[in-house]
């Protein structure tokens, strides 16, 4: 990206990110192994970061090295380890930022993964603060896909909050969710996620074979996301997919 600095100099940064979703004893290597190749394609200072989205708060990797004769590599990267604003609800409750959505709704993920009727309760609960927050349309959709995928409920509770969605917009009049873009269209929905699936994982370990692709575009809702959840610790395309 192009920035310009606090002295008023112009730079451009390349930032390399990281997400991690569970503990990987190999991930310190890995984030040095992505940062010089990275260094090595650009040949410019890269900065690394690495978020770190399990339920440990204890495993905090943030550095790689070693050492031989004379020879030493130390390697350290910043994290943000997002089970750390549980102590921060309030301060994402009032940020304007949408990645506070995100982050809520990420951290009630892991809090109501065994309790369904938890989890109906939050969804709700999250969904009516992302239409206070008076984002404009096309975010408002964006966000609530990424919520409704995270916050999976059991059939009858998705028929639930399905009714409640509908009843929350004829009283407000107003008809972001439940227009002909969203609800109804599950085949819909499972075709882009396919699609946004193929292109992370060519991203990732390069073209995608055909007959692979036409195995993920058949893939249901719930062979996606768990796809996609391998997808963020794989080694090979075989073991995302």
């Amino acid at each position: 990206v192009k920035v310009w600095l606090k002295n008023g100099d112009e730079a451009i940064l390349y930032i390399h990110v990281e997400v991690q979703a569970q503990h990987d004893t190999g991930f310190e290597q890995r984030m040095f192994v992505y940062h010089y190749r990275i260094f090595d394609r650009f040949n410019q200072p890269i900065l690394s970061l690495a978020i770190l989205g399990d339920d440990s708060p204890n495993w905090r990797p943030h550095c790689f090295g070693y050492e031989i004769g004379d020879c030493r590599l130390s390697f350290n990267f910043p994290i943000v380890k997002l089970v750390d604003y549980n102590e921060r609800w309030a301060e994402l409750e009032q940020s304007r930022n949408p990645f506070s959505v995100v982050v809520r709704t990420h951290l009630k993920g892991l809090e109501t993964r065994h309790t369904p009727e938890q989890r109906f309760y939050w969804k709700k609960e999250l969904y009516q603060a992302l239409i206070k927050e008076g984002y404009r349309k096309k975010e408002i959709l964006e966000l609530f896909h990424f919520m409704d995928w995270m916050l999976r409920l059991p059939n009858e509770l998705a028929q639930q909050f399905k009714n409640f969605v509908e009843q929350h917009e004829a009283e407000k009049q107003m008809r972001y969710v439940t227009s002909i873009e969203k609800i109804g269209r599950a085949d819909g929905r499972a075709e882009g996620r396919a699609e946004m699936l193929i292109r992370l994982l060519a991203e990732k370990f390069g073209p995608v074979d055909p007959d692979i692709q036409a195995t993920i575009q058949r893939f249901d809702e719930n062979r996606l996301f768990e796809s996609a959840k391998r997808f963020l610790t794989a080694q090979t395309l075989r073991e995302a997919t």
